[in-house]
């Protein structure tokens, strides 16, 4: 999968609200992970932490394992973040 930068901030994956940064990057590409997950856009207007419940249903295979690195990505204070990718 590739992302390209686009000038549409309304569809951009990253946090509307924030400053562009390492911490939008890790969010962002989450959401792009979590997209390829469910095979789905995901509303850009619903935090993308919500979709940590769902995923064990919409992929019964994925590990839980998986989850703790896709839950840190996602989570909505920028500080709690992985610094980098």
């Amino acid at each position: 999968m590739e992302a390209e930068p686009g000038e549409d901030l309304a569809n951009s994956p990253r946090p509307m609200l924030e400053n562009p940064g390492p911490g939008s990057d890790v969010y962002a590409a989450s959401v792009l992970l979590l997209e390829a997950l469910l095979g789905r856009p995901w509303p850009r207007n619903m935090p993308a932490a919500r979709a940590i419940p769902y995923l064990r249903m919409c992929v019964p295979l994925l590990p839980p394992s998986a989850l703790a690195a896709l839950d840190a990505g996602l989570h909505p204070d920028p500080q709690r973040r992985p610094p980098d990718g």
